[in-house]
């Protein structure tokens, strides 16, 4: 009976120490899995960042100096409300530095949480089409709250448009057939290599501002790059 029971505890132990040794190698294995599944994931994120030059903005809707040596680059979203807020310190800028800043605007639509903001983000463009975005862009901000809401916008901004003398037909066909879906995907590809992750998001050249609702903060940065460039 003894050697049976000494027996028995000897199979035991080796049992027990086989099934430790085999955790330990399972762990070991998902350790390495997690850390080459992180390096892969750095590489990539290190792979889809291309440089952008915010300093050559192209054919971005821009106001201010065209040729200002400090270009305040704003990443906005129509449906977003801390971006209608910033709107009051984006004028306030040009008010105050009119020949020395060039205010550059880029669409950032935040859609998973903003559903109409890539629409009305086109719509905008559509405006643009006609020399007319900008006193679309206002109209869309001052009145986020209305179409914001809607179940369907897409009249509301066809309105809003009638509302600024713009002609109806082009507008109208550029934003039922998505036209300048194109061009927002664009300006959000800048984005995402910016690695942006809300909006506003402001680059007073390369100065990057989260949020923009600090008039002191934009106002000492913009003195800054005006001072480095003098």
């Amino acid at each position: 009976m003894k050697k049976d029971k000494s027996s028995s505890q000897k199979k035991e132990k080796e049992n027990k120490s086989k099934a430790r040794k085999t955790r330990n190698l399972f762990n070991r294995i998902f350790m390495g899995l997690l850390v080459l599944f992180f390096i892969i994931g750095v590489v990539y994120s290190i792979k889809s960042i291309r440089p952008v030059n915010l300093l050559e903005s192209g054919n971005h809707p821009f106001k201010g100096n065209s040729g200002a040596k400090v270009i305040v680059s704003e990443f906005s979203d129509f449906q977003c409300p801390a971006c209608k807020g910033a709107e009051v310190n984006m004028k306030k800028l040009l008010a105050d530095y009119p020949d020395k800043i060039k205010l550059v605007f880029y669409h950032y639509p935040l859609s998973a949480n903003h559903p109409w903001a890539m629409l009305a983000a086109e719509a905008s463009e559509c405006a643009n089409d006609q020399g007319q975005f900008w006193p679309l862009h206002d109209l869309l901000y001052d009145r986020q709250e209305i179409w914001s809401k809607d179940s369907a916008p897409s009249k509301l901004f066809k309105g809003y448009a009638a509302e600024l003398g713009i002609k109806a037909e082009p507008f109208n066909t550029c934003l039922d057939q998505g036209k300048k879906k194109s061009v927002i995907a664009e300006d959000q590809g800048q984005g995402d290599a910016l690695q942006i992750q809300s909006t506003p998001t402001i680059f007073i050249n390369q100065q990057r501002i989260i949020g923009g609702n600090s008039y002191p903060d934009l106002k000492q940065a913009v003195e800054s790059e005006i001072n480095l460039r003098s």
